[in-house]
């Protein structure tokens, strides 16, 4: 068997989920007995970023690289069906997308991953998105691959797919989590420690995107409204909202910003997790939300949204809140503060419940739905 990815959006940036996915997928692929040969379809701007993760593969896996950009191959295959994807990566069997490059086949299946549908969701937020080409994608696929329950529902509902047509396969945690030790949680709170005029200090995290998904300014209000004292903090790691007037005006008030430490993008995110009281993750729409398997797998206990996939991910050893309501993050919050038993049942209900997702089942599903379309 042998299976052509998309792999561009895969090695185009490291602080993506597609990134997240492929890497941890193919990794796991290479560790199944039946590993499929596997061709790795990709943009030269990104030949660095290919190589090292190639070196990470063993001899099933084989780059293929274009120099055509893939926004004019996608173009191009939008108004014509030539060439075949088979003129750039020899002759195949299935064709897997992580994202939404659906190009023409000799009569070869093609597979979709979808990883959420927030574009269609929440249509306010994401004016400036382009769908054309997923909906394409969607339409032209033989078989997509959801990662959760929530995902499929949504892709039944908005595109009034048959549940045929889809399989889920959860993703695992970060295998980074699986090596987590003192010396990296150190370094973590080493550089909150730096960012907070070099005084030691007890934390909660959260995860911002560029987005106002991800529902910073409901969070930063429940943890300054909770029972904690004023040296605590709130770490939030990721890149800032833009343009975000809400997030603003909250960060303007000095004592609620000297409370608050925005960190950016970081290197080592699972640390600044392992280095915490606590995960909170009220965001408002997630197609699986990794940073939940992430936090429970690291003994942290997980306060998160009961919408969209959350509930699937977190199970009985997350505490749910109404991402909308503040007074909610700021019970869900002292709840674990204040009540130690509850707080040590939330971390041991956690590591039970985070073994139900790994990436070695990730691989052998997504293997799976490979067999079924050649059977």
């Amino acid at each position: 068997m042998r299976i052509v990815f998309d792999f561009t959006p895969v090695i185009e940036s490291k602080y993506t989920g597609f990134y997240t996915y492929g890497v941890n997928l193919l990794q796991s692929m290479q560790k199944l007995p039946e590993c499929p040969e596997f061709g790795l379809f990709y943009f030269t701007r990104f030949e660095e970023a290919a190589q090292e993760e190639i070196s990470k593969l063993n001899d099933n896996f084989k780059l293929y690289p274009t120099k055509i950009k893939m926004r004019w191959l996608e173009k191009m295959w939008s108004l014509s069906s030539v060439p075949k994807l088979q003129h750039f990566t020899k002759d195949f069997d299935i064709y897997h997308s992580f994202y939404h490059l659906m190009p023409p086949t000799k009569k070869r299946p093609r597979v979709v991953t979808v990883y959420d549908l927030r574009r269609f969701k929440f249509p306010d937020i994401y004016k400036k998105s382009k769908t054309e080409y997923f909906v394409n994608a969607i339409k032209d696929c033989d078989h997509i691959i959801s990662i959760s329950d929530a995902t499929t529902q949504d892709l039944c509902e908005i595109f009034n797919l048959p549940e045929k047509k889809i399989t889920r396969v959860y993703l695992g945690p970060d295998t980074d989590v699986e090596e987590m030790n003192n010396e990296r949680i150190n370094e973590a709170k080493s550089i909150v420690n730096q960012q907070n005029n070099g005084i030691g200090c007890e934390y909660f995290v959260t995860i911002s995107a560029t987005d106002i998904r991800k529902n910073i300014a409901n969070t930063i209000k429940g943890f300054i409204a909770s029972d904690l004292s004023d040296d605590s903090r709130l770490v939030v790691v990721g890149f800032q909202p833009k343009d975000n007037k809400e997030l603003e005006e909250v960060l303007s008030d000095p004592q609620i910003a000297s409370r608050v430490i925005m960190l950016g993008a970081v290197e080592d995110i699972n640390a600044f997790i392992a280095a915490s009281k606590g995960l909170i993750f009220a965001t408002l729409y997630e197609g699986f939300g990794i940073p939940i398997a992430n936090a429970m797998k690291m003994n942290v206990p997980v306060i998160t949204s009961n919408v969209s996939s959350m509930p699937e991910v977190g199970g009985d050893a997350a505490l749910y809140v109404d991402p909308f309501s503040i007074s909610d993050i700021t019970s869900a919050i002292n709840k674990l503060v204040n009540n130690k038993e509850f707080r040590d049942s939330m971390i041991k209900k956690g590591i039970e419940h985070s073994k139900l997702f790994t990436w070695e089942n990730t691989a052998k599903q997504t293997l799976d739905v490979y067999k079924k379309l050649l059977s």
